[in-house]
């Protein structure tokens, strides 16, 4: 009877370890969810600002080239 209560802690332990690395790579996966949805939003986030950035450098060159324009009537 021994060797089956030995074997039965054994197996218990085993169950216990099994279960503390499930609930690791669960943690791990939810983890590398939360940091994929945070990296897509940055990445949004930096396009819409290039974008922003880019429009903002035509309307300057717009307005750059409608001075000279201006400037060259004006003399």
């Amino acid at each position: 009877m021994k060797i089956n209560e030995n074997l039965k802690e054994r197996v218990a332990q085993l169950e216990q370890i099994l279960a503390g690395k499930e609930s690791m790579t669960e943690a791990k996966t939810s983890m590398a969810m939360k940091f994929q949805e945070e990296y897509d939003h940055v990445t949004k986030d930096y396009q819409r600002i290039l974008d922003l950035y880019n429009k903002m450098v035509v309307q300057l060159r717009e307005s750059r080239n409608r001075i000279s324009e201006l400037e060259a009537e004006f003399r």
